[in-house]
């Protein structure tokens, strides 16, 4: 390509970047959903996440929690929630739990104990940003069924 082609091609490659950058963070809550698929001792690794992990991310003024799926499944999961009030604070977090001494110190003994034997195989991460508000149209849907389980059985119209 000679060198004219190649300039004249700058002001095009200039207008796509300009259109990939990132948006302006929004404020609002953000919610991480971690699903641990287990291989191994689910004890361990509920204590783990009860122990050190969990009041790891406490101490940084995240709420987080831990679940086991209600129904049975073949594989056994567990879930986990955090709470993050912004998108900075998510980035913040991710980049110095690991200066965290206390979990650090807390997490060894875990880590030692499943480097040979892991207690998960697989786990995923989704994060999803807080809704501005509940539309209209699903909080009337939700009203109306509410009011209908609440009435008794004799005096609901049979649809």
């Amino acid at each position: 390509m000679k060198l004219t082609g190649m300039l004249a091609t700058l002001p095009a490659i200039k207008g796509i970047a300009a259109t990939s950058e990132k948006p302006a963070p929004s404020g609002k809550q953000l919610y991480e959903w971690r699903i641990y698929t287990l291989e191994g001792d689910a004890d361990g690794l509920d204590g783990f996440f009860r122990d050190t992990l969990i009041p790891a991310y406490n101490r940084k003024k995240i709420k987080a929690g831990a679940f086991v799926p209600y129904k049975k499944e073949e594989k056994e999961r567990r879930l986990l929630l955090f709470i993050y009030p912004d998108i900075t604070t998510y980035h913040q977090v991710k980049r110095t739990i690991w200066d965290d001494t206390v979990f650090r110190k807390a997490a060894q003994p875990y880590f030692d104990k499943t480097a040979p034997n892991p207690a998960y195989f697989n786990f995923e991460s989704f994060l999803c940003e807080a809704f501005d508000k509940v539309p209209d149209a699903v909080r009337t849907q939700d009203v109306s069924q509410s009011q209908r389980r609440s009435q008794p059985a004799e005096s609901r119209d049979v649809q």
